[in-house]
C-alpha cells in the first residue's frame, strides 16, 4: 500500500478537484461556465491532470511544472516498471486533452525542482490555443507578483 501511496494521493486529489466542481455548479450564485484552475508546482502538475479529464475547467493556468515526472529523479531515472507505475498520474498523457481551452504555462528559466525540459516537453505535447511565459529566476524565486498577473491576464483575454 505505501508503494502506491503518491499514485493515490494524486488520483484522489484530482477526484477532489471533480468534486469541487460539481459544489461549484450547485450554487446558483456561482458562475459555473467560468471556472479557471491555477497550480503551482505539484499543484501545476495535478492540475495538468485533472484539468485533461475535467473539461468544466474552462481555462487552465498551469506555473513551475511539467512532464516526463521520471525527470525528476535525474540519474535516478524511473524503470520501466516505475515508469509504467507513474503513468497513471503523468502529466503527458493528459495534457492535449485540454485542447481547445486556452493553455498557459509559466515556468522559471533556472528552475532546479522541476528542469526547464520537463516545462518544454509538457508545453509541446500541449495543443492551442496556448503560451508559455519564461521568467529568469529559479523554483522558489519567482516573481511572484508577475506570476500571478500573468495568470490574472490569460482569464481576463479567456475566461469571459
Amino acid at each position: 500500500a505505501y508503494r502506491y501511496w503518491s499514485r493515490t494521493i494524486i488520483t484522489q486529489t484530482v477526484f477532489d478537484l471533480r468534486r469541487a466542481v460539481d459544489f461549484i455548479e450547485s450554487r446558483k450564485e456561482l458562475d459555473s461556465k467560468r471556472i479557471g484552475y491555477y497550480g503551482i508546482s505539484l499543484g501545476g502538475i495535478i492540475g495538468t491532470v485533472f484539468c485533461g479529464v475535467e473539461d468544466r475547467i474552462k481555462v487552465p493556468v498551469i506555473a513551475l511544472a511539467g512532464g516526463q515526472l521520471n525527470l525528476l529523479y535525474e540519474e535516478k531515472a524511473l524503470s520501466k516498471e516505475a515508469k509504467d507505475f507513474v503513468s497513471i498520474i503523468e502529466p503527458l498523457n493528459f495534457v492535449e486533452q485540454i485542447s481547445p481551452r486556452p493553455f498557459l504555462m509559466l515556468n522559471a528559466e533556472n528552475d532546479e525542482i522541476v528542469p526547464p525540459m520537463m516545462s518544454k516537453l509538457l508545453y509541446n505535447e500541449a495543443k492551442g490555443p496556448k503560451n508559455i511565459i519564461w521568467y529568469n529566476a529559479k523554483h522558489r524565486d519567482v516573481p511572484l507578483d508577475k506570476v500571478y498577473q500573468d495568470g490574472l491576464n490569460w482569464y481576463n483575454a479567456y475566461l469571459k
